[in-house]
């Protein structure tokens, strides 16, 4: 289902915090225990890690240690590289950094199981779960303090209020609205403030705020209730979709000597079914921005024939294939060990060994992956590998 996320942004001087994308814990699987570490030193480490604008972790610090550095510096260092945030905001709504702090138990990562705090699956990578909070206004000078919300705004909208036209279409975005409060606590008329693009959202936050909110209201220095405003916004947000891992995917092109890609091929292989497409001028999709740009510094104004390969090996056993052959030189890769839930879902995600080459770093172990067709009653290994290689070269 659908989830929506609706923070509503502190008044001038105060911020919101950074939220997780998921579990600490489901960052980290067994796989990661340090190999030099006893299994008896399983104990939880306590960090406080400071999160960038970027969402990115900028800094990690232990504040209560398991008793062994080596545990220590590996909690920090998994954290640092792979957990991810929606930033604080500060009180115009810029992104900002902030703290936050965290638990991480070796000894239930070791063991398979979970905090009840942490009853939801791991590595399910959706936006935070529903979450709205009213700031407290300074009070006017003819009032002794401002309304209050009687109830956790964010306890009145439920995923199911999202309106099924703009869900259908994917559409999201921001809604920034005032609310004006009577002296008996309900909400006499909601005014958008800041459009979120959507007239469906728009509405939809009105409409429900209009008829659940419901607050302590103002009071005077006299203690008489009187009207209030109340302003808040909230961020209508779908989570990621799950991305199916086919087990084989080649992409070949040439990037010719003014730069354009042409000659593109795609062959898919998902769950022995087989596809390929060919688009002489690469159609609508050609290579990213970014990874395009890259190539064609490589290709150096030369023509150049490309191969993208992504390979699914489901039994970790075998071997890794031999990337390089003849006729083709790689140029960057990433080698990915996957651990995989009953069902399909992956709930680890780790690159053993990278090589960018110049190339843009590929973000495969930030999506929710799902592998199709496995229905073994246990957990397995699985192994991924990805590369980009040249071909030929003029």
């Amino acid at each position: 289902m659908f989830l929506i996320s609706l923070v509503a942004l502190a008044q001038a001087g105060t911020a919101s915090v950074p939220v997780a994308r998921g579990p600490a814990r489901s960052f980290i699987s067994a796989l990661d225990y340090p190999a030099g570490v006893a299994a008896s030193a399983a104990r939880a480490v306590e960090v406080a890690m400071v999160v960038g604008p970027d969402g990115r972790v900028a800094s990690c610090t232990i504040l209560g240690s398991s008793g062994t550095s080596l545990l220590d510096a590996t909690t920090c260092r998994l954290l640092r590289s792979r957990m991810r945030f929606t930033p604080a905001r500060d009180a115009a709504g810029n992104p900002t950094a902030g703290e936050v702090r965290e638990t991480i138990d070796w000894a239930a990562i070791r063991s398979g199981t979970s905090p009840s705090s942490e009853a939801r699956p791991p590595l399910v990578r959706t936006e935070a779960p529903p979450i709205i909070t009213l700031p407290v206004a300074p009070p006017a000078d003819n009032r002794e303090w401002a309304a209050r919300a009687r109830a956790d705004l964010g306890s009145l909208i439920t995923a199911d209020d999202y309106p099924v036209d703009a869900r259908r279409a994917g559409v999201q975005g921001t809604t920034g609205f005032r609310l004006d409060v009577g002296p008996d606590g309900s909400v006499t008329k909601c005014t958008v403030t800041q459009s979120s693009g959507s007239e469906a959202l728009d509405t939809a936050s009105c409409r429900l705020m209009s008829a659940r909110a419901r607050f302590t209201p103002a009071r005077d220095m006299k203690g008489k209730a009187v009207a209030d405003t109340v302003n808040n916004r909230i961020a209508w947000r779908l989570p990621p979709q799950n991305n199916i891992v086919p087990d084989l995917v080649i992409t070949h092109f040439t990037i010719g000597t003014d730069g354009t890609p042409r000659d593109c091929s795609r062959f898919a292989e998902l769950s022995g079914r087989t596809a390929e497409n060919k688009a002489p001028d690469c159609g609508p999709s050609p290579p990213a921005g970014t990874l395009l740009e890259a190539l064609r510094g490589i290709a150096n104004k030369r023509e150049t024939r490309f191969r993208i390969e992504a390979r699914l090996l489901r039994d970790a056993a075998k071997p890794w294939p031999v990337l390089e052959q003849e006729g083709r030189k790689i140029i960057g890769y990433d080698l990915i060990r996957l651990r995989v839930a009953p069902g399909g879902r992956v709930i680890g995600c780790v690159v053993l060994d990278r090589q960018t080459g110049g190339l843009p770093q590929n973000n495969i172990c930030r999506n929710a992956l799902q592998i199709q067709d496995y229905k073994k009653p246990g957990e397995a290994e699985m192994r991924m590998v990805v590369f980009t290689a040249i071909e030929s070269q003029a």
